[in-house]
């Protein structure tokens, strides 16, 4: 999905760049405001590397924006050129016929800045026979819950490492032709997204740390990241697993206290926005671990470009890295009051009847937290206002669809195809490569009990779409 050729990206994609470090407070004057003058950096009030707001009070963790940028530019580039079919220098999208290659590839040049780039929407019949092969590896890769590796390369008669470059071939044509479809089928006013972290096993006793953030009403994937990369960034950036406390495992919450010392447990790690997972600090030649908080930075900023334009809802699990990075990310919607972001704790079926709502005031900046039970009196989730413009009534808040349950049954259905065995032998590079390619096949291929994929229940497909049908787009459809 990247183009690692490319001119200075930091340059061409001025206007996409992420500035990290700003007021995080919605209340406040300052809230996403650059170099306001109110802003202290660095402070080291709190004992970390901090942006302080002296306006409001705020302490934000200092965080390379170069690191972040140099991580996410690549995939802004890939959505314009490859999505919008922007122009590679410019990205302006005027271009005219230019003809063809030797190879009967068609061309355009930009009326912009004259460019000529190869327009890859006809395939030449090198590219033809390619696809075939990566028809046959998808349905491979998904037959009987799932075929292992060696037996796939053995029935292709392949080397391992045109296996791998078929797989990377692949995860490229699937994220491609899944945001085309999205975006050509589907439009709302009001998009419901659950976004939920995950660790997920790799090669050399590594562990992920990811994200997915899923359209709660119907199980649509948007976007899964993980916290790795083959970018240079510095130490800054890099995962430290010595930073502060171990990500706890706990329990599923009862009541509003241990909301409550669910903050408390912020508090003890040595910068709020600093966490540990289960696995220890990694860098090689060819990746390198990152910061749980550089990745959310870079999933919500992604997340905003492919998915723009939309009133959005989004339900996040009670961690502050998400919080951070969905406020900063979608900033400017906030303000308009086009969107709504919410912490969210579940405990029941989010279909289950509400009977009745207790509100509290919780946290640093005294959110609403909302506890909704059903008729039964047990409690169903709770929900915590975390935009300060967005006024909602308890019947609101009852009938919005906030649920990881379209979180967790991606997750069992991608362990079912990769167990945990399969994956320990994969590098973080073809792990997220696997992921995404499932994430195409289950979005639009995979069946759920009621016979029908998560593109149907969204309104994107009409019917399930073979692998074939969705390898092959726009062509089959």
């Amino acid at each position: 999905m990247i183009n690692k050729n490319k001119k200075d990206l930091s340059v061409a994609l001025a206007d996409y760049l992420i500035n990290a470090n700003v007021c995080k407070n919605d209340r406040c004057d300052n809230f996403a405001v650059n170099d306001a003058k109110e802003y202290v950096s660095p402070s080291h009030y709190l004992g970390f590397p901090a942006l302080h707001c002296s306006r409001c009070g705020s302490n934000a963790l200092l965080l390379s924006n170069e690191d972040i940028n140099r991580i996410l530019l690549p995939k802004i580039d890939f959505y314009l050129t490859k999505i919008t079919k922007a122009c590679p220098n410019c990205y302006s999208l005027k271009s005219i016929s230019y003809g063809k290659t030797q190879q009967h590839t068609l061309r355009r040049q930009c009326k912009v800045c004259q460019t000529v780039y190869n327009d890859d929407s006809c395939l030449t019949q090198q590219q033809l026979q390619q696809q075939k092969k990566l028809i046959l590896l998808c349905q491979l890769l998904f037959a009987d819950n799932g075929l292992d590796f060696k037996t796939i390369i053995a029935e292709l008669g392949i080397s391992y490492s045109y296996f791998y470059h078929l797989l990377q071939q692949l995860e490229y044509i699937i994220a491609k032709n899944s945001l085309m479809i999205f975006k050509q089928k589907l439009w709302k006013k009001v998009y419901h997204i659950s976004t939920q972290s995950l660790i997920v096993p790799a090669k050399n006793n590594v562990s992920l740390w990811g994200i997915t953030s899923v359209l709660s009403d119907s199980g649509y994937v948007l976007l899964n990241s993980l916290n790795y990369t083959e970018q240079v960034i510095s130490l800054q950036s890099r995962y430290n697993g010595k930073n502060t406390q171990i990500l706890s495992s706990e329990s599923k919450l009862s009541d509003i206290d241990q909301i409550l010392l669910k903050y408390d447990r912020f508090f003890e790690r040595k910068s709020f926005d600093l966490l540990i997972y289960h696995s220890l600090p990694f860098t090689t030649d060819k990746y390198t671990l990152v910061e749980p908080v550089v990745c959310a930075y870079v999933h919500f900023h992604a997340l905003r470009q492919f998915y723009h334009g939309l009133r959005t809802n989004h339900y996040l699990e009670h961690e502050i890295v998400l919080r951070s990075a969905a406020m900063t990310s979608y900033s400017q919607a906030i303000k308009h009051n086009h969107c709504a972001i919410y912490y969210l704790h579940e405990l029941q079926p989010a279909n289950a009847d509400i009977l009745s709502i207790a509100k509290y005031k919780v946290g640093w900046w005294s959110n609403p937290w909302y506890e909704l039970k059903n008729a039964q009196h047990k409690t169903c989730r709770f929900m915590g206002l975390l935009t300060s413009k967005n006024k909602v009534s308890e019947s609101e808040i009852a009938s919005l669809p906030a649920s990881f349950q379209m979180n967790e049954r991606f997750y069992t259905r991608f362990y079912q195809y990769f167990p945990a065995a399969k994956l320990r032998k994969l590098s973080p590079k073809y792990l997220i490569q696997l992921l995404n390619i499932f994430t195409g096949f289950y979005n639009f291929c995979l069946l759920d009990a009621e016979q029908e994929t998560p593109a149907q229940k969204a309104g994107i497909t009409i019917k399930p779409l073979s692998i074939e049908e969705l390898i092959k787009y726009p062509v089959s459809l």
